[in-house]
């Protein structure tokens, strides 16, 4: 094979490389491309967290205030709702969501699933795009988002209200938008799984599938604890009580909808409580005893314990409101369908002890005080509570992921796996990670694509490595050829010269005969005009210009790195995506190296290079094919744009250069 062909069999095979999804021109890392590449048939992943797995901000500081989950102990009071659920405690407060939870106090929250979907070896996913200081993608670039949000709120803002800062159905939009993809894929962790269910029942054109990690679907009676006997979610105690839990979110509806929908409350005896006295019994909860008792401390007699109690007590669960919103919440939510073409999985925590229903006793309760008789302290002495104090014990059983127990995650009759992990850690789990990328894979083809692209990649580095190794050898050949050309053409000027010389004199001769030899004067002048044209054609400075190898200048600074760069490459019939059957990959080269890659249309396109079976495609990536046979032949089809005619003049240099290549 000649040493010009080696350089069109690089341009005719750069197909792909591992590298980039989704290029646009609008780069989310502040740099403007000057392509795009779209690939609406794969779909990105945008990831909901659960209940306080978001970080909340207050906006109207500067810098914004870490209201959640801010400093061990510190003061939450901005985080309150008054008791209708919705307007802030503390006037004028403003709360935004920032970003997903990662590390909260040497706690894992979501940073192990970050990480993981941001190993590009691994997923193939990425979360922040292009890595400015390396310059560099991962193999899809930016392909993998999340969705942080207020979880105090009602989830039914969450996903289309404008009462939220960004809602589910404008972010969806805006990550479509970018990644110029038709449908995403949500995956869900806990409370996130309601959101996803009320947002794909909505819109089932932009929703390829849901991923449910433990999402409580008929909820949890742990929930139900955190408003009664008080529960912290598994946070260290030293970091943030139950009380202090209970005390910033007892009006939160976003954790009244995660009560359950079935009856779990049994009386002393063993008869199950309605879901009206479970709610809005006449009594009061741990919690708000807790804070009775502490609110008593420093009162001096009983009638300003009473009036105390009187001012703060409030029966079942402190918000009525919120309660009976709940209720409707979850009349609504049951109903909820999915269109069929919605692929939804389920990977839920099991075998961890898990509390399945309370027994409760409703029991006398008194506060103590030190009464002050003439300013001096007397002995304790107790008053009693208007209203019964609801006792609770939770009974476990191994059915659950210690949050939520079998009966609150099964959802229908969706696919269902179950891994040995408790609730929080569902995400951060490695057999719920290769699980989910199991079924995203099949979605996507990601790990079929990448195999075939890696593949493509070593070929195309080893023959660009080849190619800059023979261009020096490439460009002496042609220079080489030139010095001949020059120097043919410096004889000729020579001899042109000495032509206009003798013409010169032979002219002046001519003159002295005067007019009788007109006409012969005249066509002397115009061939020395002639000779005066041909020598001014002559500019050796073009000549010069090729001494530098005019092949090697054209071939690697105006096609491997100047405005030829970009390559459509087309296996017909071979993606079988959701809306497309071809597979279409591209490229981008410059600086002798291919730059980016993936799958898609680019636009604009420099070149298209079909190779008709991936049969074909395999053997020429694997060399079992001539890859100069197969385009000789023309078993692969290139076409399109201005590359058509540089292509033509390239074969035109082979076949003039053939014997010094």
């Amino acid at each position: 094979m000649n040493k010009i062909f080696i350089i069109l069999i690089a341009f005719i095979l750069l197909t792909g490389s591992a590298q980039a999804y989704y290029k646009t021109g609008r780069g989310e890392d502040g740099v403007n491309y000057p392509y795009d590449a779209i690939a609406e048939y794969h779909s990105p992943i945008i990831f909901i967290p659960g209940m306080m797995g978001t970080v909340l901000v207050e906006s109207g500081n500067w810098p914004a205030d870490d209201l959640w989950p801010g400093h061990p102990r510190e003061d939450r009071s901005e985080l309150m709702l008054n008791i209708d659920g919705i307007t802030p405690t503390v006037a004028g407060v403003r709360i935004v969501p920032k970003e997903s939870m990662r590390l909260v106090w040497g706690t894992d929250i979501y940073d192990g699933f970050f990480k993981w979907m941001g190993n590009t070896t691994i997923t193939g996913y990425t979360f922040r795009g292009k890595d400015l200081a390396t310059g560099k993608y991962g193999w899809q670039g930016r392909s993998f988002y999340d969705h942080p949000y207020d979880f105090r709120l009602d989830n039914r803002l969450q996903v289309e209200s404008d009462q939220v800062d960004i809602n589910l159905n404008d972010f969806v939009d805006d990550v479509l938008e970018k990644t110029h993809s038709k449908k995403v894929i949500l995956v869900a962790h806990s409370m996130g799984g309601y959101q996803a269910r009320m947002y794909a029942a909505k819109n089932k054109n932009k929703v390829r599938a849901i991923i449910f990690f433990s999402s409580p679907h008929h909820g949890a009676p742990r929930a139900y604890q955190t408003f009664t006997k008080g529960y912290n979610f598994g946070i260290d105690y030293k970091l943030i009580t139950t009380q202090q839990i209970w005390d910033m979110g007892k009006n939160w509806p976003g954790g009244y909808q995660l009560i359950p929908d079935w009856e779990f409350v049994k009386d002393e005896n063993g008869n199950l409580l309605s879901m009206q006295e479970t709610l809005k019994g006449n009594w009061i909860p741990e919690v708000m005893y807790n804070m009775l008792v502490e609110r008593a401390e420093g009162l001096g007699s009983e009638a300003e314990v009473q009036a105390m109690i009187q001012e703060n007590i409030r029966t079942g669960l402190n918000s009525h409101d919120v309660a009976d919103e709940m209720l409707v919440f979850r009349e609504e939510f049951n109903k909820i369908t999915l269109d069929p073409q919605i692929r939804v999985e389920l990977i839920n925590g099991d075998k961890q002890m898990t509390t399945q229903f309370f027994t409760s006793q409703l029991v006398d309760a008194e506060i103590s005080y030190i009464p002050k008789i003439l300013g001096y302290q007397q002995g304790a002495q107790k008053t009693t509570i208007p209203v019964k104090l609801l006792k609770l014990e939770g009974k476990e059983t191994d059915e659950g992921d210690v949050t939520v127990p079998k009966r609150g995650l099964k959802w229908g009759s969706y696919n269902t796996q179950w891994i040995n992990e408790q609730h929080g850690s569902v995400p951060n789990n490695k057999e719920a990670q290769s699980k989910m990328m199991t079924i995203v894979n099949e979605l996507n083809h990601d790990q079929r694509d990448i195999d075939r692209v890696r593949k493509i990649n070593n070929t195309i580095s080893n023959l660009l490595t080849k190619l800059v190794a023979k261009s020096p050898e490439v460009a002496k050949s042609q220079a080489e050829y030139m010095a001949k050309k020059i120097k043919d053409e410096k004889e000729r000027l020579a001899a042109l010269k000495d032509r206009q010389e003798k013409v010169s004199e032979n002219l002046k001769s001519e003159k002295n005969e005067q007019v009788k030899y007109e006409k012969s004067i005249n066509a002397m002048e115009a061939e020395l005009k002639g000779i005066e044209e041909s020598i001014k054609q002559s500019n050796l400075q073009r000549y010069e210009k090729d001494l530098e190898g005019r092949v090697y200048y054209m071939m690697f600074h105006r096609l491997l790195k100047g405005r030829f760069n970009r390559v459509q490459v087309i296996i017909p019939n071979e993606g079988q995506y959701e809306g497309e059957k071809d597979f279409k990959a591209f490229v981008v080269i410059d600086n002798y190296k291919v730059i980016d890659a993936g799958i898609g249309n680019i636009k604009p396109m420099g070149v298209k290079v079909t190779v008709p079976t991936l049969q074909m495609f395999n053997d020429i990536i694997e060399g079992r094919q001539s890859l100069k046979h197969a385009y000789e032949q023309d078993l692969i089809h290139v076409e399109g744009g201005p590359m058509v005619g540089f292509l033509a003049k390239v074969a035109s240099l082979v076949e003039k250069f053939k014997n010094e290549a």
